[in-house]
């Protein structure tokens, strides 16, 4: 037996200006089986996420390649 979905989650690439997204939500709605799409607004905590994010990797980076000075 098949599981059902309620619903798919779209994540962006980048965060764009509301009005400059406009179209692909347009376009989104516009496909079969769509109810609604609905924008998620950019935070503070989101910045803080990617920031945290982006840290812990350059430090994995840095382990990786022992970067240090002998």
């Amino acid at each position: 037996m098949t599981d059902r979905v309620k619903a798919l989650t779209v994540v962006l690439d980048a965060d764009y200006r509301d009005d400059d997204i406009e179209a692909l939500v347009d376009a989104i709605k516009m496909m079969r089986c769509v109810a609604d799409v609905r924008p998620e607004i950019s935070t503070y905590e989101d910045y803080m996420h990617r920031a945290r994010v982006r840290s812990d990797i350059f430090n994995d980076v840095i382990k990786a390649f022992d970067l240090k000075k002998p």
